[in-house]
């Protein structure tokens, strides 16, 4: 996968770090694999480096970059609470060994929680280069991708740090709406995440984004509609209109209407737009009417994993990855729809100060079935940073 064993393994996370957000599941699962396995080897563990004498910027490039699986995970207890384990040692330098790039590594790691909170936004608004500027700049790239190319970034080995795709690191900023930053800082500016339906066959640029809309130019070369996914990334909550607008000139400038809906949305919601094929569209994404937005909120969780059954009894780990506190959880046990049990977590506090926040709750006396499994919050009581991690299947 590279040339070396630390910083050059991160390849795809540094220069194509747009991939995973694209919905590329392989791309996801290559830059998570590298720093899970090397976690398990206990050369870096609990936030950082335990090789001593090493090279602190290579040390500092592997810590700086991991929070890319926080993002790329989103609401994943395992990734966020690992990335807490770093973001504690920016405060606490003495109690941190000195093999670590100076503490400065850590200060990503507290930024995209603070990004995850609500709490570091950008403050310019987004605007794209033109379109036909953009097309001439792809063209350029473009033109490289030959045979010689293409052994250079496979059976060479050379796809590392030191040789990557002509124009990758711009990708992320056209697609996403926002320029990737400087690992060492970084303080995330990306409009938004392609979930699903994207991927090479649907060409998309952001046009335009704020706090308070989205505008992109998409085309899909598919011979089908496709459900395309968006997550909101920076949007303020709100009331607004969404939909899909023809584009006859293919300048980007939205025409009639083929596809309109209006919803409440809040930060990090995913919009599904049905993409016709071959048709030029503008995505357009605009508030109606500005919601209230607590400042801090928590964000119930239960990873897949976390839920697991034996010798009768099942187990569940809830954690809180918010910035706000909840009380009285209910945690169900289900079998299908039919409850089975329930137990109330009285509180569970908020990470604030970077260090875990979860509870195990034990359920008795199962009886064994292929459908059990367990939610957090099953009413949605409880205002949560995201909904959609509330829910884990039963392992045996």
């Amino acid at each position: 996968m590279g040339g070396g064993w630390n910083d050059d393994t991160l390849f795809m996370s540094f220069h194509q770090a747009d991939l995973p957000l694209d919905g590329n599941e392989h791309a996801r699962a290559i830059i998570d694999t590298v720093h899970t396995k090397f976690e398990k080897t206990g050369l870096f563990r609990d936030g950082y480096c335990r090789i001593h004498p090493i090279d602190r910027m290579h040390t500092g490039d592997f810590i700086s970059e991991r929070y890319n699986t926080m993002v790329n995970n989103l609401g994943q207890a395992y990734a966020a609470e690992r990335e807490m384990e770093s973001a504690w040692r920016l405060d606490h330098p003495d109690e941190t060994p000195v093999n670590y790039a100076q503490g400065i590594a850590f200060r990503t790691s507290v930024n995209v929680f603070h990004w995850y909170w609500g709490q570091d936004r950008p403050e310019e608004p987004y605007v794209s280069k033109p379109l036909d500027v953009l097309a001439k700049e792809f063209r350029m790239y473009t033109s490289n991708l030959d045979d010689f190319y293409f052994y250079r970034m496979t059976e060479s080995n050379v796809h590392r740090d030191d040789y990557i795709p002509r124009g990758a690191p711009n990708m992320y900023t056209y697609m996403l709406g926002g320029p990737r930053g400087a690992r060492w800082d970084a303080h995330l500016k990306l409009a938004v995440m392609w979930p699903s339906g994207g991927g090479p066959e649907v060409a998309r640029v952001i046009l335009r984004a704020d706090d308070t809309s989205v505008e992109a130019a998409c085309y899909s070369f598919d011979s089908r509609t496709r459900d395309l996914s968006m997550r909101l990334c920076r949007i303020d909550d709100g009331r607004y209109r969404v939909g899909l607008y023809r584009d006859l000139s293919g300048t980007g400038n939205a025409g009639t209407p083929l596809w309109e809906d209006e919803r409440d949305l809040k930060l990090f919601d995913v919009v599904t737009f049905p993409v016709p094929p071959r048709t030029p569209l503008v995505i357009r994404v605009e508030q109606i009417e500005p919601r209230e937005r607590p400042a801090e909120l928590p964000d119930l969780v239960i990873d897949p994993w976390d839920v697991n059954a034996s010798g009768g009894a099942v187990t569940a780990v809830v954690h809180n990855l918010g910035n706000g506190a909840a009380n009285n959880v209910v945690v169900r046990l289900l079998d299908g729809d039919k409850t089975m049990q329930e137990k109330t977590i009285t509180r569970l506090d908020a990470p604030t100060d970077f260090v875990a926040k979860r509870e195990t709750v034990r359920f008795p006396g199962v009886s064994a079935s292929r459908n059990l499994r367990v939610v957090v919050d099953p009413e949605n009581v409880v205002t949560e940073i995201l909904e959609e991690n509330n829910e884990a299947e039963v392992r045996r």
